[in-house]
């Protein structure tokens, strides 16, 4: 990197879908517990959360969708 000039930030992006459990014939169950842990794992990966989307389908939520990012860190010889 030249001195004096600032290097730009970069970033990655992940996607990760969960499906709901079917309640009946009709899905929209979460389980908190068992997302709990997948998002801390991700935390743990350096991944922060930005982004949920639930994916409604008949009436209830048939998915969840989050949207990850993390800095990509680049090193200078």
């Amino acid at each position: 990197m030249v001195e004096g000039r600032k290097a730009m930030r970069q970033f990655e992006y992940k996607v990760v879908e969960t499906k709901a459990k079917a309640w009946l014939a009709f899905g929209g169950k979460i389980d908190a517990a068992e997302a709990e842990i997948e998002l801390n794992e991700m935390g743990r990966q350096g991944w922060e959360l930005v982004e949920t989307m639930a994916l409604i389908g008949s009436g209830s939520t048939r998915r969840i969708v989050y949207l990850f990012k993390r800095e990509i860190v680049l090193e200078y010889p």
